[in-house]
């Protein structure tokens, strides 16, 4: 699954979570919550930590090799995610 895609996938999960929660007024929420297991398409990510110096190589030649460059609002530097 494209690392977007799940990215966007866990946080809808999250805000529905959250809104279970909310809505249980104290109460234990029915869902304990959700685990994905999940390849990604070939991804380079990097956390609000990172530093884009530390990509050694262009984006535009990420592309060439098949892999996306995201931003993410996690921490952490440079990840590949493959």
């Amino acid at each position: 699954m494209p690392y977007r895609e799940c990215w966007r996938l866990e946080q809808q999960l999250f805000e529905e979570r959250l809104s279970q929660h909310r809505s249980a007024k104290g109460g234990a929420a029915e869902s304990c919550g959700t685990i994905l297991t999940v390849e990604h398409t070939p991804v380079y990510t990097l956390g609000k930590s990172g530093d884009a110096t530390n990509l050694l190589v262009a984006r535009d030649y990420l592309q060439q090799l098949g892999a996306e460059f995201v931003e993410s609002d996690r921490g952490g530097d440079i990840t590949f995610h493959g």
